[in-house]
């Protein structure tokens, strides 16, 4: 499992929260057109040589929740898919933080919380 993020802080704080137990790649940005950065900007040559390289069964992508992490996503996900199209692509849950409530959360939170609601059993 290869968990993807745009840079070495955002490891770190996965890595703070002891949920993941996998490996990294840095991308060192996300995609920008606005601001000219490209894939060949970014970290993704050599991702595309670990796709090829290790036995990956699923990839996690961690990066924001906003239009450049989205189209950072969809290029990630569209790269793997031409690699290797048997990989589980999965991305981070994003909603509400602990403790926090639903009258100061802004629309784009709370759209990200209920799309990414589980199932509590029954």
């Amino acid at each position: 499992m290869i968990c993807v993020v745009e840079q070495v802080p955002d490891l770190m704080a996965i890595e703070r929260s002891s949920a993941y137990r996998g490996t990294y790649h840095v991308l060192h940005g996300r995609l920008s057109p606005i601001n000219g950065v490209g894939p060949d900007q970014l970290n993704f040559a050599t991702f595309e040589q670990r796709l090829k390289d290790e036995p990956v069964t699923e990839i996690v992508l961690a990066l924001g929740n906003d239009i450049e992490g989205e189209a950072t996503c969809h290029y990630i996900s569209e790269t793997i898919h031409g690699v290797r199209p048997s990989i589980k692509i999965s991305r981070i849950g994003f909603g509400l933080p602990s403790g926090s409530g639903l009258t100061f959360a802004d629309p784009a939170t709370l759209r990200s919380a209920l799309e990414g609601r589980r199932d509590v059993g029954n």
